[in-house]
């Protein structure tokens, strides 16, 4: 519950509902598609990013994560967002590095969401569509 309210105040925070510019970064290094659908939103960096806006087409959609720490232990936060109150987590998790595949299932198929990420190691996320 408290991961859940830490992401909410995230995006309040960065702007998300006031329509801020995106910070949005693709990686040579996102794997192929192949299994996972067609990529609709990509962010990576450290600290608060945020992808560029997506339409849901369709629900439940794939994303994959990982995050790599050079030193210690840290948090990894990362979410689909509409608004405030229509927040899809992704994962929040803290560790070392970790990389995984998981399925979200986005409430307001048909609304343009935003992938928000944040976490002081490098990371990247990835949001597929069937």
């Amino acid at each position: 519950m408290f991961a859940l309210l830490g992401i909410v105040g995230l995006l309040a925070l960065g702007g998300i509902i006031a329509g801020l510019t995106a910070s949005y970064n693709s990686s040579p290094a996102v794997p192929a598609a192949t299994g996972r659908g067609h990529l609709v939103a990509s962010v990576s960096g450290s600290g608060l990013r945020y992808s560029a806006p997506f339409k849901v087409t369709r629900s439940p959609v794939t994303a994959t994560y990982s995050y790599r720490c050079t030193s210690g232990i840290h948090p990894f936060v990362a979410a689909m967002a509409v608004s405030r109150a229509n927040i899809t987590p992704i994962t929040s998790t803290r560790g070392t590095a970790a990389s995984h595949t998981v399925t979200v299932s986005p409430r307001s198929v048909g609304s343009f969401y935003r992938v928000a990420a944040t976490s002081p190691c490098p990371y990247h996320v990835s949001v597929f569509e069937r």
